[in-house]
């Protein structure tokens, strides 16, 4: 459990979807599914990229990678060369417009290489969660946004590095708008697990108990 990052996610709550931030980006009255955060090595965007070829005839979608990082130019050369219209790229948001940016989506994708796990958090889950947001993980099953997109009904998970795995999840919210919300509805149920008060009182009984179990030993 990050507590950093739940700690990040309390400046977060849900916001109507359509918003100023969207309406400024032509994304009002578009399905968005958004990528927030580092566009970097291990994010693994092209995967993305290839599931939003794949999607040409979903005329709703927009997919919003908002961020920046190593990989994406490479990733907006890929759309260029593919004549991917459905790919927008967006910078970084400052933490006031937190808010608005997360609430234009109507989902978002974790994405992380396969392997990665215990290495790398894919800590703009806490965020997503906190928005109220459905989202696909497209990671290990056994990662964290994985077995809670499961575990508490509020995604999909999609095999990684598998394009049309992805592909297949993103179409399936964006086809069942309503079980979309409903997964919204039980990320932000979800996220009051991970708020920083929370996780730091588990820590505290932990701690405390490690200690009785050890002062009993002695």
């Amino acid at each position: 459990m990050n507590i950093c990052e739940t700690k990040f996610a309390q400046l977060i709550t849900p916001q109507p979807r359509d918003n100023e931030w969207a309406r400024r980006n032509g994304l009002a009255d578009r399905f968005v599914v958004m990528h927030s955060g580092n566009v970097g090595l291990s994010q693994n965007l092209e995967v993305l990229i290839a599931a939003a070829d794949r999607l040409r005839s979903k005329e709703r979608l927009t997919i919003a990678i908002v961020g920046d990082g190593a990989k994406r130019e490479r990733l907006q050369q890929l759309v260029a060369e593919r004549r991917i219209d459905t790919v927008r790229f967006l910078p970084y948001q400052p933490k006031e417009l937190l808010h608005d940016s997360f609430a234009a989506a109507d989902a978002f994708v974790v994405s992380l290489k396969a392997g990665l796990e215990g290495f790398i958090v894919p800590s703009k889950l806490y965020g997503i969660l906190a928005a109220g947001r459905a989202y696909v993980a497209a990671t290990d099953p056994s990662c964290e946004p994985a077995t809670i997109a499961v575990r508490d009904g509020c995604g999909l998970v999609a095999a990684p590095g598998d394009p049309d795995s992805l592909a297949a999840a993103i179409a399936t919210l964006h086809d069942d708008p309503h079980a979309t919300r409903v997964m919204g509805e039980r990320a932000r149920r979800a996220a009051f697990q991970y708020d920083r008060r929370v996780a730091v009182r588990a820590y505290r009984d932990l701690f405390a108990q490690l200690a009785g179990v050890r002062g009993a030993a002695a």
